[in-house]
């Protein structure tokens, strides 16, 4: 009787110290695991840290690659163009393997696109300081926005607005981006109206620094936004739109001085045919196109001939749009480039357009 409750005691005891064994080792496996998941994550913390530290040295190398490039087309070229690829060298891609991946460099000339922060100059006078009715009153830089606002597809039926709706989004545009507190027009916009919104916004009264500033203004849809996108800048106000450079979708944006309606689409390309087998060295030759002097002959009478104000066929404002990869890691980045006067330099530089 006592052998069999020892044997039973026996067993008991056999029993707690296999399942003790097994606690311990269970412990232990799950130490070990985490030991090894957080040794693996810390590895490709420092992977992913070291990738990264390498992409950006070649992110920034790749920026000074497109300054020389810049530099050296200033010294070569007195005008910018994408329709010379021999002369215009800094308009090819720059593509490259490197030690631990590949680098692409593209420069774009920003000037090639209608410059937001120029929209912003009051309704134009006469000499005797009276103000001007239609189109008259706007500047040539406004005129062919309201143009080109005209041809962007608002739906999939390829719907465009009408000219009251595009001289309303110009409007609400240079309230945006002008110093003062006066609406323009009929539909205008100043703080009183961003404020008193659901979601309220403070205007800033002054120039734009992102395109993405356009999906705040009055009347902007974002199917507008992604046709405007592309074609717009937010430059110094001064800087002019370059018609050697310009995206062929632009050219609709021209005409007279009393006209806002875009060109005809056969019209445009025509246009552009001819600016594109021009070799356009000067300001002063762009009257010389031949489809200009066909279709908008200079006159005595300014009102029948092309308004050619804000145009220029040298640039100086370019983004650098740089990807790079370093093994499995790729980043991207964008950088403003100003090329005026004698220097040549990063001025900003972001993940997004500028």
């Amino acid at each position: 009787m006592n052998t069999s409750r020892s044997l039973k005691n026996m067993q008991g005891m056999a029993g707690m110290g296999i399942l003790a064994a097994l606690m311990v080792v269970s412990v232990v496996t799950v130490i070990a695991v985490k030991q090894s998941w957080q040794n693996e994550l810390d590895m490709l913390r420092s992977g992913h840290r070291w990738a990264g530290m390498q992409a950006d040295a070649y992110i920034r190398g790749a920026e000074q690659l497109a300054v020389l490039v810049l530099e050296k087309d200033k010294q070569t070229n007195k005008f910018d163009s994408i329709h010379d690829q021999e002369k215009e060298f800094w308009n090819t891609p720059i593509e490259s393997p490197t030690d631990v991946g590949a680098l692409r460099i593209a420069v774009t000339d920003l000037q090639g696109r209608i410059n937001l922060n120029a929209l912003g100059t009051p309704d134009q006078k006469d000499p005797d300081g009276k103000h001007l009715g239609s189109a008259l009153k706007y500047s040539e830089q406004q005129r062919r926005f309201i143009r080109f606002l005209q041809t962007i597809p608002l739906d999939d039926d390829g719907t465009v607005m009408d000219v009251s709706t595009a001289e309303g989004i110009l409007d609400a545009v240079r309230d945006w981006v002008d110093a003062d507190s006066n609406v323009s027009g009929f539909a205008g916009a100043e703080a009183d109206y961003y404020s008193g919104l659901e979601v309220p916004i403070s205007i800033s009264n002054g120039p734009m620094t992102s395109t993405s500033e356009l999906l705040h203004i009055k009347g902007m849809t974002p199917r507008l936004f992604m046709g405007l996108r592309p074609y717009v800048n937010v430059l110094p106000a001064t800087a002019e739109l370059n018609i050697n450079t310009m995206d062929q979708v632009l050219t609709r944006g021209f005409g007279g001085p009393n006209d806002l309606q875009p060109l005809d689409e056969t019209l445009a390309g025509d246009f552009y045919s001819d600016i594109a087998s021009s070799a356009i060295e000067k300001s002063a030759d762009i009257q010389t196109i031949p489809w200009i002097e066909a279709n908008y002959p200079p006159s005595q009478n300014s009102q029948t001939g092309m308004d050619l104000s804000g145009l220029t066929v040298s640039s100086t404002w370019f983004e650098a749009d740089i990807t790079v990869s370093v093994g499995d890691h790729v980043r991207s980045g964008r950088a403003l480039i100003d090329r005026n006067g004698n220097k040549v330099q990063v001025v900003r530089r972001s993940d997004s357009p500028f």
